[in-house]
């Protein structure tokens, strides 16, 4: 059978000049990093009238050389277009073995504020002699990282269904210069969102934290962050079915920072734990019935050894008496329940034992006490964990309004 290939092809360059060039580490936007270029003659004859030119603007736009025209290699190192492009013209090399026939020089770029954060491959034209090609373009890679380490943690990492976690995110600042303007936005995947009350907070300077009540969308604005220093933001969110929760970039004056990532996981086999005020607004010196819903009706297994603590906020104390109860545990061998009128404090401890099912498989239980409101305003009010089985289910939080009716 006769057959049709097409033909092979490639070029064999006979010469003795060549390019290269070299980054001197990474960069961040923002700032400078340096670029050299290598020129060599290993030929018996010397090399003039060379030149190449770099497109600076085609390896990340808005990356400029700073500080040309320079002399350079017995000709001029240049950018004609303000810093895009840079150009080295009427060059020239001794002969191989004498002096001067290798060169480099340096050129300082900078790099944009808003650069990806990415590799890219920066590579010349051809080297050029008297207009023609005698040597291949030189090849360097530029990689632009993230100005900051930016982290986040759930605490706890794993709970039961709409139980709470504190979502922690940690900001370092990695540069020698102060960063302004420090700001992210973390938009909540489906299955999360923020606790009423969210108790936001932040000990980043002159940060501004928006993370409403029952919403998604947690931002940090305005912030300002000094060279390798470190700050924070937590939010208390609810989860109600496994999430990996990733942000957006960390801006700031000084560059950006990749996005953080973190998983919450939400254990089916782990109870739900909640609560609620009920009425939820009530006048000052009023009193309302607090209820803690440990919620296992999901899971075909018991669990046992019920522990949590909730230490009551300014404003709210137990009322006198405190109606406290617990359908909780067993007759035989109860968990205790400790509620003390006129203190700010509610436990529920299992006393160790690990015999029982607290809570039986398919069912839920509850702790209800009563509560007087001592000041006006919003009180919020977050527990501490729930451990069921020895294995945390989260916290839960609610809000008690006590509102000052007008006559």
């Amino acid at each position: 059978l006769g057959v049709v290939g097409d033909p092979a092809a490639d070029t064999l360059r006979v010469g003795y000049l060549s390019l290269t060039k070299a980054f001197d580490g990474t960069a961040t936007g923002g700032g400078t990093v340096d670029l050299s270029f290598t020129l060599t003659n290993a030929g018996p004859t010397p090399a003039g009238d060379l030149s190449f030119s770099d497109d600076l603007d085609a390896v990340v736009p808005g990356l400029l050389a700073t500080g040309l025209p320079i002399a350079a290699c017995g000709g001029t190192l240049l950018t004609p277009d303000g810093g895009s492009t840079v150009v080295l013209a009427g060059g020239s090399l001794a002969p191989a073995g004498a002096p001067g026939d290798s060169c480099s020089v340096t050129v300082t770029l900078s790099v944009p504020i808003d650069a990806p954060l990415d590799t890219f491959t920066n590579t010349t034209g051809d080297l050029l002699q008297n207009g023609v090609s005698v040597g291949d373009p030189a090849v360097a890679d530029l990689e632009i990282e993230s100005a900051f380490d930016f982290l986040k943690a759930f605490q706890p990492a794993t709970i039961g269904p709409g139980g709470a976690s504190r979502l922690v995110l940690t900001m370092t600042n990695l540069e020698t210069a102060l960063a302004e303007a420090l700001a992210f936005t973390d938009v909540l995947p489906a299955g999360m969102t923020i606790a009423t009350p969210s108790s936001a907070s932040t000990d980043c300077l002159g940060g501004v934290v928006s993370a409403p009540d029952g919403g998604n969308t947690i931002s940090l604005s305005n912030a300002e962050l000094g060279p390798t220093e470190t700050c924070t933001v937590t939010v208390s969110v609810i989860g109600t079915t496994t999430a990996t929760n990733v942000t957006g970039e960390l801006s700031s004056s000084i560059g950006l920072g990749s996005g953080a990532t973190a998983t919450l996981t939400v254990d089916d086999t782990r109870p739900g734990f909640a609560k609620a005020f009920a009425p939820s607004s009530i006048p000052p010196g009023g009193t309302s019935t607090l209820t803690f819903t440990i919620d296992n009706t999901a899971n075909a297994t018991y669990v046992q050894n019920l522990d949590f603590t909730d230490n009551l906020p300014l404003g709210m104390v137990i009322a006198d008496p405190p109606y406290a109860f617990t359908d909780c545990g067993t007759s035989t061998i109860p968990p205790t329940l400790t509620a003390d009128a006129g203190t700010g404090v509610v436990i529920l401890d299992a006393n160790g034992h690990m015999a029982f099912p607290a809570v039986a498989a398919g069912a839920a239980c509850s702790v209800t006490v009563d509560v007087v409101a001592t000041a006006g305003g919003e009180l919020h009010n977050v527990s501490g964990e729930l451990l069921a089985s020895y294995t945390s289910s989260g916290k839960a939080s609610a809000t008690l309004e006590a509102t000052v009716t007008p006559l």
